[in-house]
């Protein structure tokens, strides 16, 4: 039995840790060959991008050799100068050198591009989820199975659904020292078992089952059936067993006759048939492992419906394998007592235990040379170390006080003839940097000219305006006690330069 490292039940009866290394491994080769594949796109990207530059200097530079060398050339159908037949030679050659310098550069550019083309299958892709799976499985894997041993030697396929979307089909071939190389006496798996099934039918028979073998066993998506002969000979009678589902208590018998036909109809067991065919069950069920451990060869592998040898991107097939894998993951080191551990613990009996250990250090060595994109999914699932984990961001201010308005002084002059002379004003603006806010505006002119009276408009930037002449109307005057040398040095700078 396993355990986590805090001691409590592990959920499988196997080493988790190993099954994270060898997952681990496989998902970093096909990262690898994604990486691979997108250093072979940037180049294509680089060789396109320096092929279009030239031929653009190459266009500039024919461009050139028009403007230089074309007005040279002379008319057609008169003698030629000696400097015009220069100027058609040298405008000849120059073409024909562009030609070969352009030719030059698109073969350069598509023998990059042609390296760097995926392959139309990729078989790397099978025989990486083959070196994971001819030995290891996730956790929420769901086999398929059957095993067939009516013609002699005995026969099995394996298949399984590893994740929702990917599925497996294996050959197997069994060893010769395996119990599973023939039919199975029920004798050798319920020792001591001494119960008689009566058959229906026309003709109704009593089976005696420790004299029977088991001779097919089915597993799959919500079936389990076995097959029970009375004899290890296909001609013998049997029965066929279909195990019952949740909602049924009791197995499913159907009479066979010699020719492994249906004899009779289908009927549920008593308590005690029921019982030994449960304990029956139970006991093919320990030995599954071994009939599973038989695979030899991954035949074909699909992802989302699709031969994993036609992916593009060995990174959804490495995605996938991540990702079933997360949840334990997590779980495992967050109850590994140890930082920088995950940790578990298998029972050995007569009061001992042992640890079985593995530091995420070591599992960030196997992943140090993939690019930093492709190594967030094994952050997601938990196997950065303390001290390699991304810097979290500064945590934002907290609001305080809005920033104090601020003000900026317009002045405007003017000047216009009067019988004493000329009167010049100057017209200053106050612009706040807040346009809706009236009231700010209103108080950055008073604190920048104490004693005006100001104005606001009604729309756009809000502006207080004062005059320091004359001007008709209620609403702008200049104070009678206030003169130049009381404004604002800002202002009065302003002044000074517009007066």
């Amino acid at each position: 039995m396993y355990r986590f490292g805090d001691g409590t039940p592990f959920p499988l009866n196997e080493n988790f840790i190993e099954t994270l290394l060898a997952a681990v491994d496989a998902a970093v080769r096909l990262y690898g060959r994604q990486a691979e594949q997108e250093h072979k796109a940037a180049q294509v990207r680089e060789a396109s991008q320096t092929a279009a530059d030239e031929l653009r200097r190459l266009d500039a530079l024919r461009s050139l050799l028009d403007t230089a060398v074309t007005p040279m050339k002379g008319k057609p159908n008169r003698t030629r100068r000696e400097s015009e037949v220069a100027a058609e030679a040298i405008f000849s050659s120059a073409e024909s050198v562009l030609r070969q310098s352009r030719a030059k550069i698109l073969r350069r550019r598509d023998s990059v591009v042609q390296e760097a083309a995926p392959p139309a299958v990729s078989p790397e892709n099978l025989s990486d989820l083959a070196s994971f799976f001819l030995r290891y499985q996730l956790p929420r894997t769901e086999w398929r199975l059957r095993w067939d041993a009516t013609e002699g030697a005995s026969v099995v396929e394996i298949a399984a659904q590893a994740t929702r979307n990917l599925e497996l089909a294996f050959e197997a071939a069994i060893p010769d020292d395996s119990e599973w190389v023939a039919a199975l006496p029920i004798t050798e798996l319920l020792p001591h078992c001494q119960v008689e099934i009566q058959t229906s039918g026309s003709r109704p028979r009593t089976i005696r089952l420790q004299d029977c073998a088991v001779t097919q066993v089915q597993v799959g998506a919500g079936r389990e059936a076995m097959v029970l002969h009375e004899t290890s000979r296909r001609s013998s009678p049997g029965i066929h067993v279909v195990m019952p589902g949740p909602s049924e208590r009791a197995p499913l018998v159907v009479p066979l006759d010699k020719r492994n036909q249906p004899a009779g109809q289908p009927y549920y067991l008593d308590e005690i048939g029921s019982s030994a065919l449960f304990a029956l069950w139970r006991g093919l069920s320990d030995r599954f492992n071994a009939l599973l451990n038989c695979r030899t060869t991954l035949t074909s592998a699909r992802l989302g419906g699709r031969d994993v040898v036609e992916i593009d991107h060995p990174s959804t097939i490495a995605d996938a394998l991540l990702v079933d894998l997360a949840p334990l993951t997590r779980e495992v080191r967050a109850r590994s007592r140890v930082p920088g551990e995950l940790i578990l613990k298998r029972d050995l009996g007569d009061d001992r235990r042992e640890e079985l250990f593995i530091s995420r250090q070591s599992l960030l060595d196997k992943i140090a040379a993939l690019p930093s994109h492709l190594r967030r999914l094994f952050a997601a699932i938990g196997l950065v170390d303390e001290s390699h984990e991304e810097p979290r961001a500064p945590r934002a201010p907290a609001p305080g006080p809005a920033p104090a308005q601020r003000s900026r002084a317009i002045a405007r002059s003017s000047a216009s003839p009067t019988p004493t002379g000329t009167d010049r004003s100057v017209t200053i603006e106050i612009e706040a940097d807040e346009p809706s806010d009236e009231e700010i505006a209103q108080r950055s002119g008073a604190s920048l000219l104490p004693g005006f009276q100001f104005a606001s408009s009604s729309s756009g930037p809000a502006r207080t305006a004062y005059d320091t002449g004359t001007m008709d109307g209620p609403t702008l005057e200049r104070h009678p006690t206030i003169g130049h040398d009381h404004l604002p040095s800002e202002l009065s700078g302003i002044i000074d330069s517009l007066s």
